[in-house]
């Protein structure tokens, strides 16, 4: 069983997340007492550095919205996961894993690092981001140097400030830490670059780092409109965005990787990953979407394949691609149909309830420009800057025309029918 730890915000956990959080083997429960040593009482699933607390774990209230505490528990879930009894396969991409929750701030991080390392953890994954840290930079970016030479990967998404700060600091510390750090950009469902999702290459020009310009980020996963698991088990299908969420993909894959060899360097990690995934983007390496979206199949069939030849056994099972590999690479690389974006939830009593809106209904235009992805639909709506727009929803052969207020309507969008990988 492979351990991870989630660095984030308070943690509300479901029953299918709860089943694979990870126990302290050293540490009794809530005795009050640092059974191993370590300087924290009581870690046994986790520890919180900024309050000197074991407590990681909330309960969000209401319990049914999705809140800043639903965001720890959210990353955990796409990693390790259980799905629910009616959609098993929905969450966790490496579902045997175990996770523990870290928390704590820029200052704390030492401290969240070496508690990991202390206890095996395999990766790391991280939904905070930095900037303008100076020489200080330099301290962070050592940090994780030494977390990777005791064998943990540390993964993080690549940022969601492509509309508020200019390259070459669109991705900041951690996500911009050349080689020890993975980081994830983001794509939506039709495979097109989310606008939000913060873009490379990365500069570093410190006193102990001078590597110049650097590629960033590694590889895109999908970051918007993702479905949530709330802490009843229950499931929005539309509900969560930002580039914190394709980071976990990143995680998950990279657990899958280390379930098939333990023995995975990171090096050999990042070189398979990136050879392996599927290009969307520009031909080649871009800084939008890095080598491509992940492709986790590809990636494990790599790694076999290499440990078989290490341990010198029989490697041609694994020498070709297999028809699931050429299925997928099919898929992603052949034109879309009938590109659309459709309304998956209204929220009862807001404007658009009252006006009539309902899920189902496909976005055609916003003040006469064409809509046919969340990109557009948000590029849109920003050049407004604040103003009412005038949205033209379709129903059927119907198209009807609304006045929709700069303020929330109400709405939740996806990308739905004619696309690839819903």
């Amino acid at each position: 069983t492979l351990f991870r730890s989630i660095a984030d915000g308070n943690f509300a956990i479901s029953p299918n997340l709860a089943v694979s959080i990870y126990r302290n083997p050293t540490e009794i429960p809530d005795n009050q007492v640092d059974d191993d040593g370590n300087g924290y009482v009581d870690d046994y699933h986790g520890y919180n550095f900024s309050a000197l607390s074991n407590r990681i774990t909330v309960t969000p209230s209401p319990p049914s919205a999705f809140s800043r505490t639903l965001h720890g528990a959210m990353c955990a879930t796409i990693i390790c996961g259980n799905g629910t009894r009616e959609k098993p396969f929905e969450f966790g991409i490496a579902p045997e894993a175990k996770w523990a929750g870290v928390i704590g701030g820029l200052f704390q991080l030492e401290d969240a690092v070496e508690w990991a390392v202390l206890q095996h953890a395999d990766t790391y994954s991280m939904s905070f981001s930095h900037p303008n840290l100076g020489e200080y930079r330099s301290h962070v970016r050592k940090i994780f140097e030494h977390g990777a030479f005791c064998g943990i990967f540390f993964v993080s998404g690549a940022g969601n400030f492509a509309q508020t700060a200019q390259v070459p600091v669109q991705m900041r510390s951690p996500e911009d830490t050349p080689a020890v750090v993975f980081a994830a950009a983001g794509v939506q469902r039709d495979l097109s670059r989310t606008v939000f999702s913060s873009q490379g290459p990365v500069q570093w020009d410190t006193d102990h780092y001078q590597d110049g310009m650097v590629q960033k980020p590694e590889v895109c996963a999908f970051n918007q409109d993702l479905p949530c698991q709330l802490p009843d088990g229950n499931v929005i299908d539309t509900q969560i965005s930002g580039n914190s969420f394709a980071g976990p993909m990143f995680c998950g894959t990279i657990a899958l990787m280390l379930s098939a060899d333990p023995d995975l360097l990171p090096w050999d990690c990042r070189e398979i990953i990136t050879q392996t995934a599927t290009d969307v983007g520009d031909p080649g390496y871009d800084y939008q979407t890095g080598h491509g979206l992940i492709n986790c199949y590809a990636a494990v069939r790599e790694v076999l394949r290499r440990k078989n030849i290490r341990l010198g056994k029989d490697a041609s099972p694994f020498n070709t691609a297999g028809p699931k590999d050429i299925t997928e690479h099919r898929q992603a690389t052949q034109p879309q149909s009938k590109p659309s974006l459709t309304v998956v939830a209204v929220r009862p009593q807001s404007p658009a309830a009252t006006q009539g809106v309902k899920a189902g209904d496909t976005v055609v235009s916003m003040n006469g420009e064409r809509i046919s992805n969340r990109t557009g639909y948000d590029a849109t709506r920003q050049k407004a800057k604040g103003k009412s727009v005038t949205l033209v929803l379709q129903r059927g052969n119907k198209q009807t025309s609304y006045k929709v207020p700069p303020i929330a309507w109400g709405l939740s969008l996806g990308m739905r029918a004619g696309k690839v990988f819903e």
